[in-house]
């Protein structure tokens, strides 16, 4: 029997190259016969980097960059085969690099990501690949570009350099005559969300409280979106409002559709870098997981897109996830056999969450002993 392995992070806990470690180990307890591919898989947040080297090889190449609040910090590009660079933006403007008591989307800044963009131009590339999940931010892309060369000012012509979101809700003009040609460098930017840049689905209403905005700070940052997505849809000539994705990462989906970037759900990418589609067609069943499985699975997270890959191939798939929260029933419907806790028993999560390796072996172990017997009867 041979299983596809293909998690994603069980984000907080564990990072997808070990989640699959630990599935492919609870297989082999089951029965050591038993052929597993290995396939670590990322949406577009962090752990995307890692997913490509995994998938194509190349190396992790460490820089330095400004965090979300403006501090140095070292972050890594993946430097792939062929003159590809991928980043992520989870590496430099990162929600986990924020602590909880500092999460404000008034004052973190989307700069470090650019520096990131920048670096990658510098080792030639050709071809750049940009996961824009788990980001701190909310200014727009006003950080991203600012890196690049792009210049901001207010009402009364003054410029604007700090770049965070509180920034973002004075510009007025937008001066983006200093960005490099880019024009020769393809841009794949890996979402897993398609919201607009504004409005009731936009960047500041879904996904600003998540990032520690009130009730009146969502209302100043989406009037704010509005104003300065205008702005760059004028200078760009390219609807970064609208255009699905445009709200993702606070904007800078939106902002980089402008520079000509593509919007890719991340999944897609990192599925065709890994040859999913033909491992997945060699596999007998398939296993994936994610550390919570709920109703935004279903938006083209790993465990979403791994299952309709194995409805598309007639392929039984499997979700071993941390916790099962509402919302995930819709997955039977979409190519999820059956979905899994890996908590075997009473606990506390912060006991899970420092154990998991142990509880998603035994949770892949039970798993395959039960699979298995649907193969030994035919």
């Amino acid at each position: 029997m041979r299983i596809l392995v293909c998690p994603d992070k069980f984000k907080g806990s564990l990072p997808a190259h070990l989640v699959a470690r630990a599935m492919s180990d609870g297989i082999r307890d089951a029965d050591p016969r038993y052929q597993v591919d290995a396939a670590p898989m990322a949406d577009g947040g962090d752990g995307t980097v890692d997913a490509f080297l995994a998938a194509m090889g190349g190396k992790k190449q460490t820089v330095p960059v400004l965090d979300p609040l403006g501090r140095e910090v070292e972050s890594f590009l993946g430097l792939l085969p062929g003159g590809s660079v991928v980043l992520e933006m989870a590496a430099a403007s990162g929600l986990a690099m924020v602590p909880e008591e500092a999460r404000t989307p008034l004052y973190t800044s989307s700069y470090g990501t650019g520096q990131l963009m920048v670096q990658a131009m510098e080792y030639g590339c050709r071809s750049v690949i940009i996961g824009i999940g788990g980001s701190a931010t909310n200014d727009g892309g006003m950080g991203l570009l600012s890196a690049l060369g792009a210049r901001f000012y207010d009402g009364a012509g003054r410029p604007l350099t700090s770049c965070t979101g509180a920034e973002m809700l004075q510009v007025r003009r937008v001066d983006l005559s200093g960005l490099p040609d880019l024009s020769g460098i393809s841009i794949q930017v890996a979402c897993d969300v398609t919201n607009p840049l504004c409005g009731p689905d936009g960047a500041s209403a879904v996904f600003g409280p998540q990032k520690g905005a009130d009730s009146q700070m969502v209302a100043e940052l989406d009037q704010g979106l509005a104003r300065f997505g205008a702005l760059l849809s004028q200078a760009t000539g390219r609807d970064t409002q609208s255009t699905p994705g445009s709200g993702a990462a606070g904007g800078v989906g939106g902002a980089l559709y402008g520079l000509g970037a593509d919007l890719v759900p991340g999944t897609r990418l990192v599925i065709e870098a890994a040859g999913l589609r033909e491992r997945m067609a060699a596999c007998d069943w398939v296993l994936t997981g994610e550390g919570a499985t709920d109703a935004s699975t279903l938006f083209g997270k790993v465990p979403d897109a791994m299952g309709a890959l194995a409805k598309e191939l007639h392929k039984p798939a499997l979700c071993l996830c941390g916790s099962l929260l509402p919302g995930y029933k819709p997955l039977y419907h979409r190519g999820i056999l059956g979905a899994f806790s890996i908590l075997n028993r009473p606990m506390e999560a912060a006991y899970a969450m420092a154990h998991p390796y142990e509880l998603i072996r035994d949770g892949a172990e039970n798993l395959c002993r039960v699979m298995s017997l649907g193969f030994k009867k035919t």
